[in-house]
């Protein structure tokens, strides 16, 4: 027989007996249940009985459609509290994938098995990450209507996908040795560009860098564009960060011109290159040069990997310092930020800066290490 689950609040056991800490009109409460002892022995015994003397309380906001809620809450809520980016992505969720699952719902009504299903049914289409990506959407809307008075309590929690997702396709990088070529094949800022990828740089950090981040031995990323909005601190706290800047690479944005727009990439006409701009420099000038000199494109992202993979090559596996280098992983740059760079940090990018301008033979080819 399935063990009841407990409907709100959590449970503890303190000085000899049990007891049960929930919220009533938004004011935290600890209320004893039951004395310990071999009746009460853990706390599923003590579940039933906070089930069965639980009282609905009232909720401060209305339970009103799904779909109202979302647009006359949660995305303006989004729009102004999250990224641009971001606000993007969860609008095209919405009316891409959720809008139409929950149709005519109103909050009460959604149980978690309405998720099970929606993500069973979306899994052999989809990959896991984006799975997780409307999961995570879904979830995000009830905990804002959960923190909104109108539900109790978020049925994603407990929603489970019980069908395998798509297998996702394996992603590519770029070796040292193709770095190495496409970067002898361009000029000016097509060069800087890819020089920028091969250092870690997401493509809204290299639009984002001005020459102010620029010192004369790193890079600091401050910023991050996105359709010509600029977010502070890039795509996440994790993303701020300082890049060791090597002589060779250094001397690839020397070469570039400086105008009073202050940004590294610029467009023709002196002013920031813009993501749109970037796409169309890609598009028209890199990919076709690349093209001409026999290299493959693999997406900007490509050159991050590649530079992932040779890091951890370097550092023998320290996943710390590519961590640090390429802010991806867990905020260690709250340790290191605004002081010197770790040892090992400068070695790995000032090796990878040296190796771009080898011309021994290629080496093997590391595992892809994968990044975001």
């Amino acid at each position: 027989m399935a063990k009841e689950r407990l409907k709100n609040g959590s449970i503890a056991k303190k000085h000899g007996a049990w007891y049960w800490r929930h919220y009533v009109s938004g004011k935290q409460i600890w209320e004893k249940i039951a004395d310990v002892s071999d009746q009460y022995r853990s706390k599923g015994d003590v579940i039933p009985l906070i089930n069965a003397r639980e009282v609905e309380e009232p909720r401060e906001g209305e339970d009103v459609k799904i779909a109202t809620f979302v647009l006359e809450n949660f995305l303006p809520w989004a729009k102004a509290n999250t990224r641009p980016a971001t606000f993007n992505g969860y609008s095209k969720l919405w009316e891409a994938q959720i809008k139409d699952h929950v149709g005519q719902m109103k909050l009460s009504e959604y149980r978690p098995f309405h998720a099970s299903r929606f993500l069973g049914e979306l899994a052999p289409k989809m990959t896991t990450a984006s799975l997780q990506h409307i999961r995570a959407l879904l979830s995000g809307i009830f905990a804002h209507a959960v923190a909104d008075g109108r539900v109790d309590v978020n049925p994603i929690r407990d929603a489970k996908c019980r069908v395998k997702p798509k297998e996702s396709r394996k992603t590519e990088h770029y070796t040292v040795a193709e770095m190495r070529g496409i970067l002898t094949c361009l000029q000016g800022r097509e060069r800087a560009v890819m020089a920028l990828s091969f250092l870690g740089f997401r493509p809204a950090e290299i639009v984002g860098l001005q020459w102010q981040d620029v010192t004369q031995d790193c890079i600091r990323v401050e910023r991050s564009a996105w359709r010509g909005k600029m977010s502070d601190g890039g795509k996440s706290k994790r993303s701020r960060r300082l890049v060791p800047l090597g002589p060779y690479v250094a001397s690839i944005l020397a070469e570039l011109p400086r105008s009073v727009s202050g940004f590294v990439i610029e467009n023709l006409s002196g002013a920031s290159i813009g993501t749109s701009g970037l796409a169309k420099l890609i598009r028209e000038s890199i990919r076709p040069k690349m093209a001409a000199h026999g290299y493959t494109w693999k997406t900007m992202y490509a050159g991050r990997r590649g530079a992932v993979t040779e890091a951890n090559r370097y550092t023998n596996g320290n996943t710390q310092t590519a961590a640090y280098l390429f802010g991806h992983a867990p905020e260690v740059e709250a340790k290191h930020y605004q002081r010197e760079l770790p040892e090992e940090t400068r070695n790995a990018a000032l090796a990878l800066d040296s190796a771009l301008q080898e011309t021994n033979e290629r080496q093997p080819e590391p595992e892809t290490v994968e990044v975001v």
